[in-house]
């Protein structure tokens, strides 16, 4: 674990090399937020590469869903299934992560997608909703989110 943060899921303590070196709710995510903003900070200025990269994808969509109680096994296995049907389409101009909010709100998911532009937004959403394969695997989605938890946001990139 060289020089990197493991943040327990569920526990109350942060990791560093193996080492409990905090315990405490309110200095845990004042830490957090330092670490995440100094990487962050960091990773750009080291690497212009990666940040002229990122430039290339001008929208990200997130979906953020609470997930019901005792559904985590389920919940991991349909992201796993939905990620794996966006990846063997091979769209470009489409990157997309999920993640689990680790602080705060533990019982959330979030799909992160970065996007070329609207258009490849539009003409992909539309290829895959348009594929009644990839409604099976929606619908067994069904029963795993507390009702009207999903939440949807679409951003651009300033210009």
């Amino acid at each position: 674990m060289k020089d990197t943060f493991y943040i327990e899921l569920r526990g109350h303590f942060i990791l560093q090399r193996g080492v409990v070196i905090m315990n405490s709710h309110i200095s845990k995510y004042f830490l957090v937020s330092l670490v995440c903003i100094a990487l962050a900070f960091t990773f750009c200025l080291t690497n212009p590469v990666a940040a002229q990269e990122e430039q290339q994808f001008n929208i990200l969509t997130i979906r953020k869903a609470a997930v019901k109680a005792g559904k985590w096994p389920e919940v991991i296995q349909f992201s796993k299934e939905v990620g794996a049907y966006w990846q063997s389409k091979n769209f470009e101009g489409v990157k997309g992560r999920v993640y689990f909010e680790v602080l705060g709100d533990i019982d959330k998911i979030y799909w992160i997608t970065e996007w070329k532009d609207l258009a490849t937004l539009e003409r992909h959403n539309g290829q895959v909703m348009a594929d009644p394969a990839y409604h099976a695997i929606l619908n067994k989605g069904a029963g795993l989110f507390i009702e009207g938890s999903v939440h949807d946001t679409v951003l651009r990139l300033p210009r």
